[in-house]
C-alpha cells in the first residue's frame, strides 16, 4: 500500500525547492518525481504543486515579456522604435495572410465536394437514362440505380466504421464542433483522417441521391481544416507563423473556418461571419471579426470563380422566379410584420418553459 506524504506545509515546500528539473513532457511544470516513494500527493499537496508551478510560469512569462518590451522601446525617445513598428506591420500581415490561405484551401475544397456529387449524381442518372433508352427495361434501370447507390451508400459506411473510418465522421458534426470550440474538448474531432473521411462520406452519400445535403459536413470540415491549415503554416513556416500556436489562435482558427464552411456551402459570407459570432464563439475579439470576415469572404470568391469559369454551374440549387408579378408589394409589409410577431410571442412563451423546466430539473437534482 502507498504511503501518502505527510508532513506541515514547511515540508512541501522544502520538498518543492529540492525538484532537480522540470517534467520533459509538459513546460512549464514541475515532476512529480520528488515523491517517488511516497506515494501519490494528496490533493491538498497537488493544489499547492500547481500553486507554485502557476507562480513560476507568471514571473517566467512576465520576464520574458518584459525583455521583448525593453528591445522594442527606444532608450532614446523612450518611444517604441521603428524596428518595433516593422515587426508589428510584418506580424499583422502574416496573421491576415493566414486568413487568406485557409479561406482558399476551405473553397477549394468545398468547390470540389459539389463538383464531386454533382458529377456522381450526373453520372448515375446518365447510366439509368441509358439503360431505359437501349431496350426500354425498366428493371434494367432499376437495377443499375439502386447498384449505384448500394456502391455509393458502402463506402459511405465505411468511413464512418473502423477500421478504415473513425466515428466523428458521422452525421452533420456541428453539435460536437460547437461543443470543443465552447470548452468541451472532444478527441480527435478535427484531425486530418476525420476531414479525410468527411469529405469522402458526404460525397458519396449525397451523390447517391440520399435525403442529405452537403452543408452541415462542410461547416463540420472546414472547422477541422481551419486548424489543420494554421498547424501546417506553422510548423512549415515557423518564423513567419510561428506566433499562431497557441490555445487561443487554434480556436479561432477552428471557429472561422466554421464560418468559411457557411460561407462556401450557402454562398453566404455574411452569414458565416454571422454564424461565428453566434453560434461558434463563445470569447470573440474585434481582430477575430475582421479576420473571421476576411476568410468568409475569401472562400464565397474561390467558389464563385471556380464555379463561373470551371465548372460553369453555379451552387444555387433552386431558381427564385422574378417579374411584377412576384415582388413584394408595400401592403405586405403588415403581413410579415404579423409573422414576426407571432414567431416573437411562440419563442417567449417556448424560452419561459424551458427555462422553468430546467429550474425544476435543478430542484430535483439537489
Amino acid at each position: 500500500m502507498l504511503r501518502s506524504l505527510v508532513g506541515s506545509e514547511m515540508c512541501i515546500r522544502d520538498r518543492i525547492s529540492q525538484l532537480p528539473r522540470r517534467c520533459p513532457h509538459r513546460r512549464h511544470r514541475y515532476s512529480w518525481d520528488v515523491f517517488s516513494g511516497h506515494g501519490a500527493p494528496n490533493a491538498r499537496q497537488r493544489a499547492k504543486l500547481e500553486s507554485i508551478n502557476g507562480r513560476a510560469f507568471i514571473q517566467e512569462h512576465n520576464n520574458e515579456a518584459r525583455a521583448r518590451v525593453d528591445k522594442m522601446i527606444d532608450p532614446a525617445s523612450g518611444e517604441p522604435s521603428h524596428a518595433a513598428h516593422s515587426e508589428l506591420w510584418v506580424r499583422h500581415l502574416y496573421t491576415y495572410s493566414s486568413d487568406v490561405i485557409m479561406g482558399l484551401v476551405i473553397g477549394l475544397v468545398a468547390w470540389v465536394m459539389h463538383f464531386s456529387y454533382s458529377q456522381l449524381a450526373s453520372t448515375r442518372i446518365s447510366w439509368v437514362e441509358d439503360q431505359l433508352d437501349n431496350d426500354g427495361s425498366i428493371v434494367h434501370g432499376w437495377l443499375v440505380y439502386m447498384a449505384c447507390i448500394l456502391v455509393l451508400c458502402s463506402i459511405s459506411t465505411l468511413c464512418v466504421l473502423p477500421p478504415f473510418g473513425v466515428a466523428h465522421a458521422r452525421s452533420s458534426g456541428i453539435p460536437p464542433l460547437i461543443c470543443d470550440l465552447n470548452g468541451t474538448h472532444v478527441p480527435r474531432l478535427l484531425s486530418p483522417k476525420v476531414i479525410m473521411c468527411k469529405m469522402v462520406g458526404a460525397v458519396c452519400s449525397v451523390g447517391s441521391g440520399f435525403a442529405c445535403g452537403p452543408e452541415g459536413p462542410i461547416i463540420h470540415l472546414s472547422g477541422g481544416l481551419g486548424r489543420q491549415v494554421i498547424k501546417f503554416l506553422s510548423g512549415q513556416f515557423p518564423l513567419q507563423f510561428g506566433h499562431m500556436t497557441t490555445t487561443e489562435d487554434l480556436r479561432d482558427f477552428t471557429s472561422s473556418g466554421a464560418g468559411c464552411g457557411v460561407s462556401a456551402a450557402f454562398m453566404a459570407p455574411l452569414a458565416g461571419v454571422i454564424f461565428t459570432v453566434e453560434e461558434a464563439s463563445s470569447y470573440f475579439s474585434l481582430m477575430h471579426l475582421h479576420k473571421t470576415f476576411i476568410s468568409t469572404t475569401t472562400s464565397y470568391f474561390v467558389v464563385w470563380t471556380l464555379n463561373t469559369y470551371v465548372s460553369q454551374t453555379t451552387m444555387i440549387e433552386f431558381s427564385v422566379a422574378t417579374g411584377d408579378a412576384c415582388s413584394y408589394k408595400y401592403y405586405h409589409l403588415p403581413m410579415f410584420a404579423f409573422v414576426g410577431m407571432l414567431g416573437g410571442c411562440f419563442g417567449a412563451v417556448f424560452n419561459k418553459y424551458v427555462f422553468t423546466l430546467c429550474a425544476w430539473l435543478s430542484l430535483i437534482h439537489i
